[in-house]
């Protein structure tokens, strides 16, 4: 139990953190979304504060699979980029 919790956060943390994606088709991009999905669905696991009824919750990967053209900036290139 302890390893599957483990390996869900991590792959959860990876994915919510580090996996940014754009693509100008959406068959594409749901695809993309569907095996994120899948891939933490193997490592789901039921919550102990549950009592074992619910699985954890999966977190939302919309806002780092988007669907559009990556070639095209929607910014102009002299705009003022302010730094992080």
């Amino acid at each position: 139990q302890r390893i599957q919790e483990t390996l869900f956060h991590e792959k959860q943390t990876i994915i919510e953190n580090c996996l940014f994606g754009v693509d100008i088709n959406p068959n594409s991009v749901k695809i993309c979304r569907l095996r994120l999905w899948i891939e933490l669905l193997k490592n789901a696991y039921y919550k102990p504060e549950t009592n074992y009824t619910e699985l954890e919750t999966l977190p939302n990967i919309d806002i780092n699979i988007k669907c559009g053209n990556s070639l095209i900036s929607r910014y102009p290139l002299d705009a003022d980029i302010k730094k992080a």
